[in-house]
């Protein structure tokens, strides 16, 4: 397939997918920021709503992505981490610890996430929000791998509201600052 075929083909998925999505999804979204919003819950337990909410969402369009256990190509991109996810990293994921200090000056793309094990993720239900986030609805994995991530451009979900709800969560927790994932945490 082309280019231009592997397009077309990622956009009747998507629209196919769109239209099995519930009918007030967009309105579930809009609830779900305004009680994230006006929630007294901790910034790590409004996380784990988001992680559940957004989990929920993924069970009607799981169907139709590309993406799958097994594939992991996504796991060698630059993998972006707040400090409350890592917080909630730690707190789920026993003897997970982060480095005293980060590095923060070596570039890791092309390096697999020091989390994935067997091409599976081993910390899949405490992953990042970017990592939740990313969905691919291409014919096949073909376009994810390194030499094409950053070539071509294909459409990715928007959910505009759940990102306003991630972004709420972090300057909640006191930081927006965001760092690679294999900056912060030591190989086990």
């Amino acid at each position: 397939m082309d280019m231009e075929e592997i397009r077309l083909a990622t956009e009747i998925k998507i629209k196919k997918m769109t239209d099995s999505l519930p009918e007030n999804l967009e309105k579930l979204q809009d609830d779900f920021f305004i009680e994230i919003e006006k929630s007294q819950l901790s910034p790590l337990n409004k996380l784990k709503k988001l992680y559940s909410f957004m989990d929920e969402v993924y069970t009607h369009i799981n169907k139709y992505t590309t993406c799958k256990k097994g594939c992991s190509y996504c796991c060698s991109y630059y993998v972006t981490i707040s400090d409350i996810e890592i917080q909630f990293i730690e707190k789920n994921n026993k003897g997970i610890k982060r480095k005293e200090q980060f590095d923060t000056d070596k570039k890791r793309v092309g390096t697999p996430c020091l989390f994935l094990k067997n091409d599976a993720c081993s910390i899949y239900e405490s992953r990042p929000y970017v990592c939740h986030r990313h969905v691919m609805f291409t014919p096949d994995n073909s376009v994810c791998s390194e030499d094409n991530a950053h070539i071509h451009k294909l459409r990715l979900l928007s959910w505009p509201k759940l990102d306003k709800s991630y972004d709420l969560i972090k300057a909640e927790s006191g930081s927006n600052e965001l760092h690679d994932i294999r900056d912060v945490f030591q190989k086990k």
